[in-house]
């Protein structure tokens, strides 16, 4: 399977959090490799720049998913969901997307957006 583009990993990663108190970003990292069926050489492949790719898109989520104010980072290891990502997982939410995180102030705020009417602050 191909490594996932970051917006696919968003939801499973919010799912994966969802089970846990906390995470460490390996834990959450090797429990995403696992579901998307990742072989050794895609969980190790480097980009041009000399980064992990699948780690980069993890890391990426990841950060979408703060700025979202779904999840929280604890320390610099450890990240854990909020309030407001348990709700967006018990909402059954079938894909998380730009247009689905464009719904959170925070994530306006930090992509520079203008706020729109039909926006909302909370999920």
């Amino acid at each position: 399977m191909p490594i996932p583009s970051f917006y696919r990993i968003l939801l499973p990663l919010l799912r994966e959090l969802n089970k846990h108190e906390e995470c460490e970003f390996l834990f959450i990292k090797n429990k995403l490799a696992e579901q998307f069926k990742l072989s050794v050489n895609e969980r190790s492949k480097s980009s041009v720049n000399h980064k992990n790719v699948f780690d980069n898109r993890v890391s990426w989520a990841k950060t979408y998913l703060i700025k979202a104010g779904l999840i929280i980072q604890i320390d610099p290891k450890k990240f854990k969901i909020t309030d407001l990502g348990i709700k967006a997982v018990q909402s059954k939410v079938k894909e998380i997307n730009y247009v689905f995180l464009k719904q959170f102030k925070q994530f306006r705020i930090f992509k520079k957006l203008k706020d729109q009417d039909n926006l909302v602050d909370d999920y």
